[in-house]
């Protein structure tokens, strides 16, 4: 279980190091404005994964943040598409 999460937080922590990376490299201000509005939901997976908060919210709210970070990774990538 542990192992899962380390990973899932090596991976969380790899697409905001790409993020910022491909945001560089386009130097569009709307995919640099779509990396910054998923950053907060982010670090609050991280903070929520590493157990801080209530138990019983704890779930629903690591649930919204993922799949939140789901949406707007994919918006991101279609929009690096469409860039290049």
């Amino acid at each position: 279980m542990f192992l899962l999460l380390s990973l899932q937080l090596l991976l969380l922590e790899l697409l905001v190091l790409s993020g910022i990376f491909l945001a560089l490299l386009s130097l569009t201000f709307e995919y640099l404005l779509m990396f910054l509005s998923i950053l907060p939901r982010m670090l609050e997976f991280i903070s929520l994964s590493r157990g801080f908060g209530t138990q019983g919210k704890q779930q629903d709210r690591k649930k919204s943040a993922h799949y939140y970070i789901a949406i707007c990774l994919v918006r991101m990538v279609m929009t690096a598409f469409k860039l290049f």
